[in-house]
C-alpha cells in the first residue's frame, strides 16, 4: 500500500494494487483478464470484480487472492476509460 500512495502522490487517477504480496502467477493471471475485460469496453468499477471471479482458480495457490486487488482512486479524477487510453496515444 505504500506504493499506492507514492502513485497518489504522482495524481494517476486509478490504481488497482494488491493488498498483500502475491505470487507472480497470481498477479499475471489476474491481469490477463483484467486487460481482457477492460479492453471489452468496461468500466474499470466492472473490469475489477469481473476479473477476480475469473482468477478464482488460483485460490488453491493463494488463499484470498480473489479478495486482494483492490482500486485506490484519487476522488476528483475522472475515471479511467480503455478508449480513453487508446485516444490518448492514437495519432490522427
Amino acid at each position: 500500500m505504500g506504493l499506492a500512495q507514492e502513485l497518489a502522490d504522482l495524481h494517476i487517477p486509478q490504481i488497482i494494487v494488491m493488498r498483500e504480496p502475491v505470487p507472480d502467477i497470481v498477479a499475471q493471471e489476474f491481469l490477463q483478464h483484467f486487460i481482457k475485460t477492460f479492453a471489452e469496453g468496461n468500466s474499470l468499477y466492472l473490469a475489477v470484480p469481473d476479473s477476480r471471479e475469473r482468477s478464482q482458480c488460483l485460490e488453491d495457490h493463494c488463499p484470498c487472492a480473489t479478495w486482494l486487488p483492490i482500486i485506490c482512486q484519487h476522488l476528483a479524477e475522472v475515471p479511467t476509460t480503455w478508449h480513453s487510453l487508446r485516444g490518448s496515444s492514437v495519432k490522427a
